[in-house]
């Protein structure tokens, strides 16, 4: 017969409980056989998380799954995947956005997917072609364009064959 397990091993020592609905959200601490729960209104969960607006260290001060946090937060007034949108759009790859919130591209890319957010092809990176062009008339040089704008002479390099190619 297996060992019986401890009042310890079976309770965590932190303790959420969350209605399915996200309705209600209780956040607690057990202490020996003492359970002292409190519950967290819906200003309290914003606060926590804008204080540090990173999916995984919310998810870890409240001992909750990364995909619990992000319905969390969403049922409360945080628009997760908004501002998930905009840190894409704001030219982060989502190895950038993956080490940032702690979640798999993968499940980035859905989350992004679902909110409608036309993903870019694997490490391509949003360019401003006007401004290539112009460092370019001003260095004459592909590869010190690319330095200015801070990206890969190749990238560089692509995006004004495509401007050539399309004039638009």
């Amino acid at each position: 017969m297996p060992p019986q397990k401890g009042f310890d091993e079976i309770f965590p020592t932190s303790i959420c409980l969350v209605d399915e609905s996200f309705r209600w959200f209780a956040h607690g601490v057990r202490t020996h056989t003492i359970i002292s729960l409190t519950f967290v209104r819906p200003e309290r969960i914003r606060q926590i998380y804008y204080a540090n607006p990173c999916l995984k260290s919310f998810a870890s001060f409240f001992g909750l799954t990364l995909k619990k946090s992000k319905s969390l937060l969403e049922h409360n007034g945080v628009n997760f995947s908004a501002q998930l949108e905009r840190e894409y759009l704001s030219n982060m790859s989502l190895r950038e956005l993956s080490q940032v919130h702690g979640s798999k591209q993968e499940t980035l890319s859905g989350w992004l997917k679902n909110h409608g957010t036309p993903l870019r092809k694997r490490n391509e990176r949003l360019v401003d072609k006007k401004r290539l062009e112009a460092v370019l008339n001003e260095t004459c040089s592909v590869n010190k364009a690319a330095q200015a704008l801070g990206i890969h002479w190749k990238t560089a390099d692509r995006n004004l064959k495509v401007r050539l190619a399309d004039p638009s």
